[in-house]
């Protein structure tokens, strides 16, 4: 907290998330706020479970890794975000089978099911990392905080070692120095995007403090 109030200081942000949408996506026919009653006129949590193959009665919580729902993003924003949609996450499920979002929802949004590819998440890391490095340039970095989608972790660590993904971003940033860089999981991440601050799930989001 000291280091984003020291006003001798500047972040610069990177975000990026591995997953690729499927289908053609589905409408959404009833929502208020952040709360979808209905997807293509059916309830909103069986519809998803019956794509999904899954029980109706499933709780939403183990449902995460593979629930994730993409929806679209403004045309302006897909280069910078090397994505044409950004991820929600189904954080509750009401009996009558409507769930809650971390963010609001407009009927007649489209929402997608969609699937992590893990060599978007390698290749995506390496972009990330790549314009970040280009916009840093000759700064000094201070320190670096770094956010990682809980689910993200816990599903793909089973496969990939940590150890090999975290240098992924380390090294092209910090080299060799010694630098602090402070990670944890969360359960959504905060980061800028097309200049405004965005609510952001299933990322790797980058925090690089730096001298001004």
């Amino acid at each position: 907290m000291v280091g984003y109030a020291d006003p001798s200081l500047e972040v610069m942000m990177g975000v990026h998330h591995g997953n690729v949408p499927i289908g053609i996506g589905y409408k959404v026919t009833k929502a208020e706020s952040n709360r979808v009653f209905e997807i293509e006129h059916q309830p909103a949590w069986p519809f998803i479970m019956k794509e999904l193959n899954l029980p109706v009665d499933s709780h939403p919580g183990p449902c995460i890794p593979v629930a994730g729902l993409g929806e679209l993003l403004p045309e302006h924003l897909h280069a910078e975000y090397d994505n044409e949609h950004i991820l929600r996450v189904i954080v509750k499920v009401a009996e009558d089978g409507s769930f809650y979002m971390p963010v609001d929802c407009q009927p007649g949004a489209k929402l997608w099911l969609t699937q992590r590819n893990e060599k978007l998440i390698f290749n995506g890391l390496d972009k990330m990392t790549a314009k970040l490095k280009e916009r840093i340039d000759n700064h000094k970095i201070i320190a670096v905080f770094h956010t990682d989608c809980a689910a993200r972790g816990r599903a793909l660590f089973n496969k990939i070692l940590k150890e090999k993904i975290i240098r992924k971003m380390q090294y092209p940033l910090i080299k060799e120095q010694h630098i602090p860089w402070l990670g944890m999981y969360g359960f959504g991440e905060f980061t800028t995007l097309g200049g405004r601050n965005y609510f952001h799930n299933y990322t790797t989001s980058l925090y690089v403090l730096l001298r001004k």
